[in-house]
């Protein structure tokens, strides 16, 4: 019954929680329109799986028109995606409402976020927002299903994971795990990073001991017009900046990196420490 339903929606909501409401036929939608509408939609609540409900103008507006309320767009494998997970293609770009991007866009205007996103959280999304206003570029998430020091993840895993940025932002899934051939796949983009992920970037042991090897690397991402924006981190007990690497870099390299002031964007929080604490596993 709809009071049944309005008082679920009601009681999470006081409890600080958001709901996802799965909706595939019109009468669903209408039906859960209707109960957040005298609930009151909060920031974070979603209406789940409605691109697989019947096109119906009248019934997707209902749940548009409700503040707060998402209507996620589902992911789901195609022709793009099994290409993807063949190998036949490295990357594939959807935008936020799920559809896929034909045609590459221009990554000089672009920045990357890249990450696991096991779970996306709310500090991912404010270090887009505070990246985005500071490059005056559209950030784009990336979701390597090969990292470099990682365990593969599989398509479902992917599928789960993209399905976090539905109505919130784009999303590139990529098989491109290192940051000098993602500066060639995605020439001139600005790669969003944090303390920690600079700091190896710079750090010779990750390129087997060889200075003259990261120096290389880096030279291999100017080359092709990228450049790395870094966010502070706490690492080890201290809040970290790129103050704390620029001594290890030579001069001419050292133009590759910008930093992101922490007025602008600070966040301890981290996915691990969400998983550890049982956390929800999607954004608010």
């Amino acid at each position: 019954a709809l009071g049944a339903l309005v008082e679920r929606v009601t009681r999470a909501h006081q409890a600080g929680r958001t709901v996802a409401i799965h909706c595939v036929t019109r009468a669903e939608l209408v039906f859960t329109a209707a109960a957040l509408r005298e609930a009151g939609a909060v920031g974070g609540d979603r209406i789940e799986h409605a691109s697989i409900a019947p096109p119906d103008a009248t019934a997707r507006a209902l749940a548009e028109a409700l503040a707060g309320a998402v209507p996620q767009r589902e992911f789901r494998p195609a022709a793009a995606c099994a290409a993807l997970a063949s190998g036949a293609a490295d990357w594939l770009l959807l935008e936020a409402d799920g559809s896929v991007v034909e045609e590459a866009p221009r990554w000089d205007q672009a920045a990357l976020l890249s990450g696991a996103f096991h779970p996306l959280h709310a500090g991912h999304l404010a270090l887009a927002k505070a990246a985005a206003a500071l490059l005056q570029r559209r950030v784009v998430f990336e979701l390597a299903v090969v990292n470099a020091d990682k365990a593969a993840i599989g398509l479902a895993e992917a599928q789960r994971r993209a399905a976090q940025f539905a109505g919130r932002a784009p999303l590139v899934l990529s098989r491109v795990p290192l940051f000098t051939a993602k500066a060639a796949r995605f020439p001139g983009a600005v790669f969003i990073v944090g303390m920690d992920t600079a700091a190896r970037l710079a750090a010779p042991r990750f390129y087997g001991g060889s200075r003259a090897a990261m120096l290389q690397a880096l030279a291999a991402v100017a080359r092709n017009g990228g450049s790395f924006l870094v966010a502070g981190r706490r690492i080890g007990g201290r809040y970290r900046t790129l103050a704390d690497l620029l001594p290890a870099l030579p001069a001419e390299l050292r133009g590759l990196f910008r930093e992101l002031p922490e007025h602008s964007f600070r966040c301890d929080l981290s996915s691990t420490e969400l998983r550890a604490r049982g956390a929800p596993r999607t954004a608010p």
